[in-house]
């Protein structure tokens, strides 16, 4: 009871909530604890107790506990690379993508969401990471902001459910680059 009540202490951040149906893989959500009602009995020492918990997803999606990763890395002279990521869920999920290496201008394209293409202009030095999380729609470089750096026709997109071909193109190829996609599979 005592841990169960930790558990359900009052918090804002998120918690991974897991859980596995029959005859399913696990997955997850992530949930902040929003209520309980458990009753004070004897019962409840003797563990024979009902009681009520309740918990908030802001986010509706059922996750994967898998975090996949794919990579492609540019060599020097290469303007661009594809790659192909299976998102096996029902539902679109945000993915990250990670840069490494020096690079310019990154174009990130997903033909399988409109073809919408993520459009930053900058330069980005030698040794140091490029991140961009699409489901809080954030860049950042080595961790501060370069959001400014976004072009008027960004366009932020989405994994959709089955595959997706994901096109990475610089306007620099003087450096090898290093450019990886971490997702979770979503259901809805």
């Amino acid at each position: 009871y005592r841990q169960l009540a930790i558990a359900m202490a009052p918090r804002s951040d998120l918690q991974p909530f897991c859980f596995q149906r029959p005859g399913e893989v696990a997955k997850q959500c992530f949930v902040r604890p929003r209520g309980r009602d458990l009753p004070s009995t004897s019962d409840v020492a003797a563990g024979m107790a009902a009681g009520t918990l309740a918990w908030l997803a802001a986010d509706p999606r059922i996750y994967s506990l898998t975090t996949h990763t794919a990579s492609v890395t540019l060599n020097i002279g290469d303007s661009s690379g594809e790659l192909v990521i299976n998102n096996a869920g029902d539902f679109v999920t945000d993915p990250i993508i990670t840069i490494t290496g020096a690079g310019t201008n990154p174009r990130i394209e997903n033909a399988d969401d409109s073809a919408q293409v993520i459009r930053f202009d900058l330069t980005q030095p030698s040794g140091q990471a490029l991140v961009f999380d699409l489901g809080k729609r954030t860049a950042m470089l080595n961790g501060t902001s370069i959001y400014s750096a976004r072009r008027t026709d960004n366009q932020w997109w989405d994994l959709q459910p089955g595959n997706n071909t994901i096109t990475y193109s610089r306007t620099s190829t003087a450096a090898s680059q290093t450019f990886t996609v971490a997702w979770q599979d979503a259901w809805i």
